[in-house]
């Protein structure tokens, strides 16, 4: 079982937002993950919207891709992509700044698992450059 939280939330200004959602990837497909009964209500990180945290357990094979997505008074958009094998271990991390995506840690031969889940969350158009070659699936090395 991993623990994750959904959230959608805008500042009382309206001028800053916290995206985070969820994605279950295996080889044979893309599942985003919904609000069912089990999750439960928890604080947001700003003063208008909504979270959720609920439980998720998964098959051999499968990853939980979250990704986190805030947005300031700017315009300027900082986020994360976390990987989460079905052990339940952090396997990847890539942070967004500034359009680039980066490796923080991990194995970069599951960033495959990150473009699958930013194309079905349809934000793959966020992304201009990448440190890893998440546009075919494989390293960037030889």
């Amino acid at each position: 079982m991993v623990g994750v939280k959904l959230e959608r939330s805008v500042s009382s200004s309206g001028k800053h937002e916290e995206l985070k959602i969820a994605y279950v990837v295996s080889r044979f497909g893309v599942r985003p993950l919904r609000i069912g009964p089990g999750a439960k209500p928890t604080k947001p990180t700003y003063a208008r919207g909504s979270a959720y945290e609920m439980d998720v357990s998964l098959s051999e094979g499968e990853y939980l891709v979250t990704i986190r997505l805030n947005r300031n008074f700017l315009g300027m958009l900082k986020g994360e992509i976390r990987v989460i094998d079905w052990r339940g271990s952090e396997v990847l991390r890539l942070v967004l700044r500034k359009r680039k995506l980066r490796l923080s840690e991990g194995e970069p031969s599951l960033a495959w698992t990150a473009l699958a889940a930013l194309k079905a969350a349809g934000l793959d158009k966020l992304v201009r450059k990448s440190q890893v070659n998440i546009l075919t699936g494989i390293e960037a090395s030889s």
